[in-house]
């Protein structure tokens, strides 16, 4: 778990990791501190609540995971936050039941083994709470959150461990997956029926009437807010000598050049970690190759350059280089940094496989003088100062906003920061900070829309504003006229995707008689479209569009010189008839990769058919329009 953290982030860049580690961790604990706004409750898991927060947080690991394209597209990616959070709840509610707990040593040695909590290679308890302070967690929280992680893991691998699948599933799987079916398709192009397409006024009253609540403007509003700029503090910290070699004696060790080592190794890498009989086949033979090293046989470097896995390092007699603490594997740079100089150790299992480490010099780490690493020290003392300048500055915005509930004035006055006023913004577009999402949803909230300030939003890592409404437009309904033409568009789309699909369903009527493209009549569409010879596809990969992809391998398999015809209507209405021409096999064979994805998918449905057994158990409400 914690050990996914990439192994070379350091000083600052490992601040913000452990940042984001505890942003999914911080529901009901430090979010709600910087998020303010009233209460709002999103869901009810058999009686348990579920606040607005933690849909919010679901939100934006979703659009860090998600394409560009569909980051932004609110209605598709709300709901999925909201069943991932509602999942959340249900997979909580079940550890409870069931008494699922990870163990005071699991919880330790977790938090132990993450690079930014170790100085040489070690777990460093002085670094670990001024890490966690900087985030303003106490270790208290913070390892509740990791047992909680844990736990959850618990649980879930139990369940993922079940995704096996027998020998002659897999091949019949493989074979699946390798077939390829040979294809001619013609398309029908929706927009090639438009010009066919005659919409009456009282179609155009009818769905006017019928869908008024479509044709509303969007509710505005403009706001008063005060913005708090962590880069602008930085910039504004003044750094004289004194403070700095102050700062700079208080963290010395900090900036000491770290003690190095330079270390060669002998790989004997396992390509299925979870294969038992290649785990125990690679250790057989580790140990036999740390035999012979032993009785004299070979010499190190020798059975390196002729019997290690890594072919890189075995060019170089084995030799991995320079080894610093913090860029490696932990469980790599234990053994490296406990050898002599010209030690070599037993096996011992890492990531990479099963390892033999020889350690041929150590060059010990070497303090700097405050001239030496003044550049470093300017840097940290700005931000760290800075850091807390905006945690004061916060904490009087809270108490102030939150005081002087009307008016933003004293807040600013006594922050010394400056009351601004933005244009129109809606519930989803806006300039400036409330390009945020998060600062618009504030906007729209019960506490803005009745006059009162906001509570302080943190707008990412940089920034954090309060607001309050200044002046709100209410939606509207927009006239007939207004929207005519819209309404028009959408109509006449509607009748072209009809036409297009009769069009379609008639053909492959004709072509399952006559079995033969000469039936083909384009004559009235404005457009002709030439039958395209995919030839052979696969599932994946193919020049055609997925849905037609996706359609063709449902399709029955023709008899021997024969086709099968059909037909299937696109999302964008356009109409694919496919003549399906002949269907090669995959292999069956033995193959540990396609089997491993195989598991994952078992193990992944069996993951999904818990959560759907315990969402018809429960007992579940959602009221989306509140995100």
């Amino acid at each position: 778990m914690l050990q996914k953290i990439h192994d070379k982030a350091k000083g600052w860049v490992a601040y913000a990791i452990i940042g984001l580690i505890t942003i999914p961790f911080a529901l009901w604990g430090i979010n709600q501190y910087f998020e303010g706004g009233g209460k709002r409750v999103v869901a009810v898991v058999n009686g348990e609540e579920i606040l607005e927060p933690a849909v919010r947080v679901q939100l934006e690991q979703l659009r860090q995971r998600m394409p560009q394209q569909l980051a932004n597209n609110e209605e598709l990616i709300k709901p999925m936050a909201l069943d991932a959070t509602i999942n959340q709840t249900l997979l909580d509610q079940l550890i409870k039941e069931f008494g699922f707990r990870a163990s005071n040593a699991e919880v330790s040695n977790a938090i132990m083994q993450v690079p930014q909590f170790q100085v040489n290679g070690q777990f460093d308890t002085a670094t670990y709470q001024r890490l966690l302070e900087t985030q303003g967690l106490s270790p208290a929280l913070y390892e509740q959150n990791v047992r909680a992680e844990l736990t959850q893991a618990q649980l879930q691998d139990g369940i993922n461990l079940t995704g096996f699948v027998p020998l002659s599933a897999a091949k019949a799987y493989q074979a699946l997956q390798g077939q390829e079916r040979e294809i001619e398709i013609f398309t029908l192009k929706a927009d090639n029926f438009k010009a066919q397409v005659q919409i009456p006024e009282t179609a155009i009253n009818e769905y006017y009437e019928k869908n008024k609540q479509a044709f509303m403007t969007e509710e505005r509003v403009k706001l008063a807010y005060i913005e708090l700029d962590r880069n602008e503090l930085l910039n504004s910290i003044e750094a004289n000598d004194e403070a700095l070699k102050a700062y700079f004696e208080t963290n010395k060790d900090h900036y000491a050049i770290p003690e190095e080592r330079i270390a060669s190794h002998i790989l004997v890498s396992i390509a299925d970690p979870q294969g038992d009989e290649q785990d125990k086949t690679a250790k057989a033979r580790i140990d036999a190759i740390y035999e012979d090293i032993k009785a004299g046989k070979v010499t190190f470097e020798q059975a390196a350059r002729e019997q290690s896995d890594d072919k890189t390092a075995a060019a170089q007699n084995g030799s991995l280089g320079t080894i610093v603490a913090g860029d490696w594997d932990p469980s790599f740079e234990k053994e490296v940094f406990s050898l002599a100089a010209g030690a070599m150790s037993a096996p011992i299992k890492t990531p990479s496989g099963y390892e033999i480490i020889k350690v041929t010099e150590i060059k010990p780490s070497q303090p700097r003088s405050y001239e030496q690493a003044k550049a470093d020290v300017e840097r940290d003392y700005r931000r760290t100062t800075a850091e807390q300048k905006a945690g004061d500055l916060i904490d009087q915005l809270e108490k102030l906003a939150f005081e002087n509930s009307g008016d933003l004035a004293p807040a600013a006055t006594a922050t010394g920061l400056v009351v601004k006023q933005s244009d129109w913004i809606t519930r989803t577009k806006g300039e400036g900070v409330f390009a945020d999402e998060k600062a618009r949803q504030e906007a729209f909230s019960d506490d803005v829309r009745n006059g009162r300030n906001s509570g302080v939003i943190n707008l990412g890592e940089s920034r954090a504003v309060v607001i309050r409404a200044v002046s709100r437009e209410e939606a509207k309904q927009k006239s007939l006229a207004e929207v005519k033409e819209n309404i028009i568009q959408i109509l006449t789309a509607e009748e072209a995707r009809k036409l297009a699909t009769q069009k379609g369903a008639e053909l492959v009527k004709q072509l399952t008689t006559t079995k033969n493209w000469t039936v083909l009549d384009t004559s009235g569409l404005g457009a002709s479209t030439e039958v395209a010879k995919s030839g052979f596809i696969k599932r994946s990969g193919s020049n055609i569009a997925p849905e037609v992809a996706q359609y063709v391998f449902a399709m029955t398999k023709p008899e021997a010189n024969a086709s099968t015809w059909d037909g299937v209507a696109l999302a964008n209405g356009d109409y694919v008839v496919i003549q399906l021409k002949q269907v090669k096999e995959g292999a069956a064979k033995e193959d540990l990769q396609v089997t491993q994805n195989f598991g994952r998918n078992v193990a992944q449905s069996e993951l999904n058919a818990m959560f759907q057994a315990l969402r018809d158990a429960a007992k579940i409400e959602r009221f989306p329009e509140k995100l």
